[in-house]
């Protein structure tokens, strides 16, 4: 006969409550984490990569996947499309970039 498909130790109605309280904990602590990020502005190669970054202002999504050669997304153009996105919904309000 097979062994039972649902391991013994998560039977407990404890130990269902000490998981959740551990995730919990856990999704607390990584949101804590990221929301210092999101009431800043652009860093580091933000500028460069969707400021100055004149393909994603563009509507055309052949500019937008042709980035140029010298640009900070040029070897990325689902990365250049994502922030065109997001620039085209949101601007350059920095928490969507996340």
């Amino acid at each position: 006969m097979p062994p039972s498909i649902a391991p013994e130790r998560y039977s407990s109605p404890i130990d269902w409550g000490r998981h959740l309280m551990i995730y919990t904990l856990l999704t607390g602590l990584i949101l804590a984490c990221f929301h210092s990020g999101t009431t800043g502005s652009f860093m580091f190669d933000d500028n460069i990569s969707i400021v100055k970054n004149k393909t994603i202002h563009n509507t055309s999504l052949l500019e937008i996947l042709q980035s140029q050669r010298n640009s900070a997304t040029s070897a990325r153009p689902l990365t250049n499309l994502s922030f065109a996105i997001d620039y085209k919904l949101y601007g350059l309000n920095p928490k969507p970039f996340l």
